[in-house]
């Protein structure tokens, strides 16, 4: 029977964050909470800044090279705005984690790193290890 005969049982973005929920669970992980939406998100939320010498690209490129992300992660390598790279992680209208590199007037570049409020401490440690620790890094050589 070919594919295209095989009804679907989930819709795409159902079946994508059941993946994520089993692969939290797999993880050791509590299910996540996220802020829902972008606008909470920004309000939920408290920036940790991070500044150093090397221009946004460089950061990026050593950024998404060394650090582990979860599925479903979103990378804009030229996002509008001020901010020249973006990392987020969000699904289904939940947001969970963003980074934005952006440079500064004089040279070097500024990260903003904002995590949902409500995440679980094996969450938090996970962030700061597998990526919040490798963009200190890639900030910083």
């Amino acid at each position: 029977m070919p594919a295209q005969a095989v009804p679907a049982l989930l819709s795409r973005p159902a079946a994508l964050g059941l993946a994520m929920l089993l692969l939290w669970l797999l993880q050791g992980c509590s299910p996540p909470v996220g802020s829902v939406g972008q606008p909470a998100f920004l309000r939920e939320t408290q920036p940790t800044e991070l500044s150093g010498p090397r221009p946004p690209q460089e950061v990026a490129r050593c950024f998404t090279a060394r650090a582990s992300f979860p599925p479903l992660a979103e990378f804009d390598h030229e996002a509008g705005g001020q901010a020249n790279f973006v990392y987020r992680l969000r699904l289904a209208g939940l947001w969970f984690e963003e980074i934005q590199i952006q440079p500064l007037p004089r040279g070097g570049s500024l990260a903003e790193v904002r995590l949902a409020p409500k995440l679980d401490d094996q969450w938090r440690r996970q962030f700061d290890a597998q990526r919040l620790s490798v963009l200190r890094q890639c900030m910083a050589h």
